[in-house]
């Protein structure tokens, strides 16, 4: 038993610090790219073909992508993804979950939808893309100050030995108690967005995050009030 347990804690380690060095690895500037996002500004990307083979330099085949949820609404398509990485001796795992979208692009003419399969797969890339930046792939490009996130508190699994975010960690919780009283994926980053008046969901604060969470947790245990 000892020996076994000794080898999964190696095991352990060694995916832990693959992952240690996915973060502290720069993504070339030959692979990031630029488009215009809201009001025009530029917004850092890089595409999901550089996420896959990424993925499989760090962790060959033994990674896997699957989509749990998805919604498609009027003007949105949002994805709810897990990415899973494993070490294949022991077949210990990590998980990281998150939500990825995309635009519907409808024809000008007619305004009928393009290709509703595209905009589908779309949503899957930002997922795949969004989940991996968890790993450390493209974290840089992903966070707007990744020596910011860097430095955010964060909590650490005993159990599997990895350092998640508490910013994440309150952002899934969010996504839950949101999820229970009936807006979910995009729609809940819009309302948290449009209530602190940000740009960009991850730029709202722990506490004012928990602060949100806690008013819908007391609204769910009421009846007849408004969604806060």
């Amino acid at each position: 038993m000892t020996k076994n347990n000794e080898l999964t804690t190696i095991q352990k380690t060694e995916l832990t610090q693959t992952v240690n060095r996915l973060f502290a690895t720069k993504t070339p500037a030959k692979f990031i790219k630029t488009r215009p996002g809201a009001g025009g500004k530029p917004v850092r990307y890089v595409e999901v073909g550089y996420i896959i083979n990424e993925l499989n330099r760090a962790f060959g085949a033994f990674w896997e992508f699957k989509v749990v949820d998805k919604q498609v609404g009027k003007k949105q398509i949002w994805v709810q993804g897990q990415l899973t990485v494993k070490d294949y001796k022991t077949n210990f795992t990590i998980t990281k979950e998150t939500f990825g979208g995309a635009d519907i692009k409808f024809r000008r003419d007619t305004g009928e939808v393009v290709d509703i399969a595209n905009d589908l797969k779309a949503a899957v890339s930002d997922c795949i893309k969004k989940c991996a930046s968890m790993f450390g792939i493209a974290a840089d490009v992903f966070f707007k100050e990744q020596q910011l996130y860097d430095e955010m508190p964060t909590v650490v699994d005993v159990e599997n030995g990895t350092r998640e975010s508490l910013l994440r960690i309150v952002q899934q919780k969010y996504f839950a108690v949101a999820k229970k009283l009936g807006f979910e994926g995009e729609d809940a980053k819009q309302k948290a967005k449009k209530r602190y008046q940000v740009e960009s969901f991850n730029d709202i604060s722990i506490e004012d995050l928990t602060r949100f969470i806690e008013e819908m947790e007391a609204f769910s245990g009421d009846e007849g009030g408004q969604t806060p």
